[in-house]
């Protein structure tokens, strides 16, 4: 009854501990608040795996046979090292969810940027250079199919804030955040290309055509969250103008988040420069509605960014068209190409030679051209991604190290104080091998348990740094993905590492005793 009564009180304690995270998570409005509930759950889950891991210890001895004494014994002391290595256990406990949270938001981060980025880049080529967008726009392309091409012209400007549409406009004492205003084609493929987290009544298609009416734009999920935007406000925008500097020679070989419509621009200061002057006669020949029609996903944007329809840019004016262009042309033939053709490497990798030497004849050698495939942008998207995080692979290992040596100093300093214990089954003719495998189980054992327990937890944490920390410090979001290898590699390079550990103290372990019979005579 005592025992059911513990499991009981137990069983509450966690419950109540539980219920205390999931209201605390609501509470969580800033960085700060959200790196505070990150250490308020790995203590939370590091006390319930205190208090949890004799039980499951314990009942584990009720299932294994005593018939086969000395694995009977490994767990039955393995129930006894349990509240003797609770600071071996917490830090192994916090290393392993700490690794399956980071390796679970990384995995996830790069599945969303990788589908992100398969669906956004809808042209099989893409142009960079600081050649002049008059000058492009000129291009003969008659040695091959029809081409077309869609550049990707840039404003900046200054949201002041978000409203609904039936309320009276109040002016806002908030500081204006700088955001830059893209050019999106309205074409098919473009419409194919756009991925969208929300849309108004989930109806894409009378959202698309409201947006190549001009009737609204795209916002971007850092935007949205900045200014606590929601479908159907409207954006009060001012001191729209061009760029500050025209296209320098860095844009022509630049392959980052530009090729895809989101680039990382620099907000400028509207203090300084003359370019704040233009008016949005200039930047637009019909200024677009600022009603938000969706909200985008924007990975690796620090900054606000507002999608406008193509045609809404000034491209009469020559000179204002070439302040707007951003160095950045996608290049497909016309009709837009195929699914099956933009995924044939041969035939892109054979196009992108003779329209490069053909591009270089006509814009001129002194100019920076760089032509890019589809899948060239992807892969170096994706290897640019797997550098950025090497980092924390190495992180991970060293945290786990640190667990398993708490692990050997915890077997080291006990080995000392059981050595009675040892010496009784010396006596009983258990070699020393099968001492030390005896040791080595119920550490791992151990481990194992610990390590089964900090599975949900280390999914729960990765959660927070993706729906708290991320949105907090970076103002996005991404899906959660569950993959199970990932996990399943995190659990069994940890058992591994601490294996390698234990190890080395036992080699050095000899449990001694005088047995006469084992001398030769």
């Amino acid at each position: 009854k005592e025992n059911a009564l513990g499991q009981f009180a137990v069983g509450l304690i966690s419950l109540c501990a539980l219920l205390l995270l999931f209201i605390a998570e609501k509470f969580v409005s800033s960085t700060a608040s959200a790196l505070s509930f990150v250490a308020l759950l790995l203590l939370t889950s590091c006390a319930l795996v205190l208090l949890w891991l004799p039980i499951l210890s314990k009942l584990l001895t009720r299932f294994v046979p005593k018939q086969w004494p000395v694995f009977h014994y490994v767990i039955a002391n393995m129930h006894l090292l349990s509240s003797k290595t609770r600071l071996a256990v917490c830090a192994f406990f916090i290393a392993l969810t700490a690794n399956i949270g980071m390796n679970t938001m990384t995995d996830s981060f790069r599945d969303a940027t990788e589908q992100w980025l398969t669906q956004r880049l809808y042209a099989p080529f893409y142009l960079y250079t600081d050649a002049p967008l008059s000058r492009i726009e000129t291009l003969s392309t008659k040695s091959l199919p029809p081409l077309a091409l869609t550049p990707l012209l840039k404003a900046e400007g200054a949201v002041i804030s978000s409203h609904a549409q039936e309320e009276t406009h109040e002016v806002s004492n908030s500081p204006p955040t700088y955001v830059s205003i893209s050019s999106y084609p309205i074409h098919q493929s473009g419409k194919k290309a756009l991925v969208l987290d929300d849309v108004i009544n989930n109806d894409l298609n009378t959202v698309w055509r409201e947006f190549t009416e001009g009737k609204g734009v795209f916002i971007n999920q850092q935007l949205a969250f900045a200014l606590n935007a929601k479908l159907g406000h409207t954006l009060d925008i001012e001191n729209i103008r061009l760029r500050k500097t025209a296209n320098s020679s860095s844009s022509a070989i630049n392959t980052s988040n530009e090729a895809y419509s989101s680039p990382q621009d620099k907000t400028t200061d509207p203090t300084q420069g003359s370019q704040s002057s233009s008016s949005n006669s200039n930047v637009f020949a019909a200024t677009p509605q600022w009603k938000v029609l969706g909200i985008y996903p924007d990975y690796g944007n620090l900054n606000g960014q507002i999608l406008v329809p193509l045609p809404s840019f000034n491209r009469n004016d020559v000179l204002i068209r070439d302040q707007l262009f951003s160095g950045v042309v996608a290049i497909y033939p016309e009709p837009p190409i195929e699914t099956n053709v933009i995924g044939d490497n041969k035939q892109s990798t054979f196009g992108k030679d003779i329209l490069e030497q053909q591009l270089k004849s006509q814009l001129g050698e002194h100019r920076e051209i760089a032509l890019y495939t589809r899948q060239a942008l992807l892969d170096t998207s994706m290897q640019t991604f797997d550098r950025t995080f090497v980092l924390t692979d190495g992180l991970n290992i060293t945290t786990l190290l640190v667990a398993g040596v708490a692990f050997a100093v915890s077997l080291t300093v006990l080995t000392i104080g059981s050595a009675a214990q040892l010496s009784v089954l010396r006596a009983l003719g258990v070699s020393q091998l099968k001492v030390k495998a005896s040791l080595f189980a119920q550490y791992l054992l151990l481990c194992f348990i610990s390590a089964l327990l900090a599975i949900p937890f280390g999914v729960y944490l990765a959660y927070v740094f993706i729906q708290q920390v991320n949105r907090h410090a970076f103002n996005w979001v991404y899906p959660l993905s569950i993959n199970a290898d990932v996990i399943l590699s995190s659990v069994g390079l940890s058992l591994l590492i601490v294996s390698l550990v234990l190890l080395l103290p036992l080699g050095k372990l000899k449990p001694k005793i005088d047995l006469r019979q084992e001398v030769q005579l």
